[in-house]
């Protein structure tokens, strides 16, 4: 049965000769208890023919972080895979004591808006938490949050959402919660738990004396063309203590676009010209840049970048060489790649990939990088129809890719690669 289940998903699992005989079972073995398990690839590698049924590199360790440094959650763990065990397991059980059918799980999915806030020590931020019924029938999902820094309370309105429904999670810091950046874990738990994470940025003044300054932009948002300009005055004022340098900066901008600042560095209480610019490839979508301050003391704001395109379909076809990845998507299903994990680059390359779908869908493709607490977006191409490519010069660190499907389903194939 444990092989059964992993058929039904039309996975074609072979044999698990690497843990067999190792420490995990070996006592069971030793005293005539049949045991076997699951494994996704420890220090094994993939041979030839392994490479070619299911994508990757041929002589390349399933698991490259295995008993390594970079064995990290969650970067370095699939929980689709884990999810995915958990069932086979499951229903082995099943299969053993009750025979007969294992019967289909309900499940859900969970995901929060916007992912991530930045806040003063003492104020509140808010967010939606959206739950999504991907698998059975509804079921109610209870949620509790994990990981908040201390002097932080989280909590949900209401504390219990039926899968499919929405909740508002408000995060409250006090004078006392330290600066920094953390990672909250937003759990739900029903017949099927899952969770999705929160990335939190607490700024504070550890000198009572220090000074400080606050910022605002003006515009505070603008709508622009691919391949369009637009500009806004940021602005600085002293609101406590004496001036200081602020140096400017801004993230969060789409693929295919630049932030400027003149000047790049001003004294608190003076202004900059920010000035944004798009190209043809910047997809369509609403994007918040955070612009930052960074001097004795460090302050942000945020300026809203709707870009709108001409509606024109991706690429014909992919005409990009590399490591190609075949898959199938069902209508809003998502897959990250490659093959469920991510791969790390040892220096700053070009990453260039594409994605030829089924001409009746509409697939999306993002490029994610671990900034070290969590995967962001950093480069995607959202383009009416299912054929999509993007390029991006990122630095050295962990990156993956994650297509998913707006609308529509099939087979797909995936090129990607870097120099």
């Amino acid at each position: 049965p444990m092989k059964e289940y992993w058929d039904s998903l039309k996975l074609a699992p072979e044999e698990n000769v690497e843990g067999a005989g190792r420490s995990d079972d070996y006592s069971f073995k030793n005293a005539g208890i049949p045991s076997s398990g699951y494994a996704m690839g420890a220090s094994a590698r993939k041979t030839a023919a392994q490479a070619n049924k299911w994508g990757g590199t041929a002589n390349q360790g399933y698991d490259p972080c295995y008993h390594a440094r970079c064995d990290t959650y969650p970067a370095n763990t699939n929980t689709v895979a884990f999810n995915r065990a958990v069932d086979g397991i499951a229903y082995t059980l099943w299969k053993q004591a009750v025979g007969g059918d294992a019967p289909e799980g309900d499940e859900y999915s969970l995901s929060v808006n916007p992912s991530s806030a930045t806040v003063k020590a003492g104020d509140s931020t808010t967010a939606t938490v959206n739950s999504k019924t991907t698998q059975g029938k509804a079921q109610n999902v209870a949620l509790t949050a994990s990981g908040a820094p201390a002097g932080t309370t989280v909590s949900f309105a209401p504390t219990t959402v039926k899968s499919g429904g929405s909740s508002t999670m408000t995060v409250a810091t006090s004078g006392s919660t330290p600066a920094g950046t953390y990672t909250i874990k937003v759990n739900g738990a029903g017949t099927f738990s899952t969770s999705t994470t929160f990335a939190l940025t607490v700024t504070g003044v550890t000198n009572p004396d220090a000074d400080e300054y606050s910022m605002s932009v003006n515009p505070s948002s603008a709508t622009v063309q691919a391949g369009d300009s637009a500009t806004a005055s940021v602005k600085t004022t002293v609101t406590k203590g004496k001036a200081q340098n602020v140096a400017l900066s801004a993230s969060g901008a789409p693929s295919g676009a630049t932030v400027s600042f003149d000047p790049t560095t001003i004294q608190s209480g003076a202004s900059s010209t920010m000035t944004v610019k798009t190209t043809a490839s910047t997809p369509e979508g609403s994007y918040p840049i955070t612009i930052n301050g960074a001097g004795t003391y460090n302050s942000s704001t945020t300026f809203t970048l709707t870009v709108k395109g001409d509606g024109g379909p991706g690429p014909e076809k992919c005409d990009i060489t590399g490591q190609k990845i075949s898959g199938k998507l069902s209508s809003g299903q998502s897959v990250f790649q490659p093959n469920g994990a991510w791969f790390y680059t040892t220096r700053a390359q070009t990453h260039r990939a594409c994605l030829e779908g089924p001409s009746n869908a509409n697939f999306d493709l993002e490029l994610q990088f671990f900034d070290g607490s969590k995967w962001a977006v950093v480069a995607s191409s959202t383009q009416p129809g299912s054929t999509e490519a993007l390029t991006y010069d990122g630095k050295a660190g962990a990156y993956r890719y994650r297509i998913s499907s707006k609308s529509g389903a099939g087979d797909y194939t995936f090129i990607f690669n870097q120099s």
